[in-house]
């Protein structure tokens, strides 16, 4: 990918859960040699998310738990209802691999995401999804 007169390459991982060890390499050509990258090890992390109540009707109190494994980073879990951001009067950063969001709705379906961002180059993100069904009264 690339070569020493070109731009660096960009690559996006989707890691599975679990420890990974990742190099770059050069295989060179005839102007340059070839040089393998020290190790970098990710851990690749899941994200499962649950409903306190679900369905639930107009007005009623949801709270939204993400669990993120392994438990030991640290980071936010955003919450979104169909792509947008819920604010959530719990706060979203990670206490012991959870992090928890409560919120109403109005009438209807929400599709809500939980996105696990580690801001830990040793952490992989990741994120879930649940439809949430809200009934009128």
């Amino acid at each position: 990918i690339g070569s020493a007169n070109t731009q660096p390459a960009i690559i996006t991982l989707n890691l599975s859960s679990g420890t990974h060890s990742i190099t770059a390499k050069y295989v060179g050509n005839s102007n340059y040699n070839s040089s393998t990258s020290s190790a970098l090890v990710i851990t690749g992390t899941a994200t499962t998310i649950t409903s306190s109540l679900n369905p639930s009707v107009i007005g009623q109190s949801v709270t939204f738990n993400a669990t993120v494994s392994p438990s030991s980073p640290t980071g936010t879990v955003t919450f979104n209802a169909n792509a947008l951001p819920i604010v959530c009067s719990s706060g979203s950063s990670l206490i012991n691999g959870q992090a928890n969001c409560s919120t109403t709705f109005v009438a209807g379906t929400f599709s809500i995401t939980a996105l696990y961002d580690s801001n830990n180059i040793s952490y992989s993100g990741s994120s879930a999804g649940l439809t949430q069904t809200v009934n009128g009264h």
